[in-house]
């Protein structure tokens, strides 16, 4: 699923804490309202190439 830059966090996300940046962007820790769910969300840069890589690292991580 991917959001606008300007529509994050998600509403039904709440960012909990920062865990790490990188050249791309940054990972945050993030709780799902409404559940007991906490998951890390990467959080990348607005740039064409960078949306690019992320779609590969998406497509990467549905194969394991």
């Amino acid at each position: 699923m991917a959001y606008l830059p300007w529509s994050f966090p998600p509403l039904d996300y709440e960012v909990l804490e920062s865990l790490g940046r990188g050249t791309f962007g940054q990972v945050a820790k993030c709780w799902k309202r409404g559940t007991s769910e906490v998951v890390a969300i990467k959080i990348l840069k607005s740039h064409p190439s960078y949306a690019r890589q992320g779609q590969n690292e998406v497509g990467k991580l549905c194969l394991l």
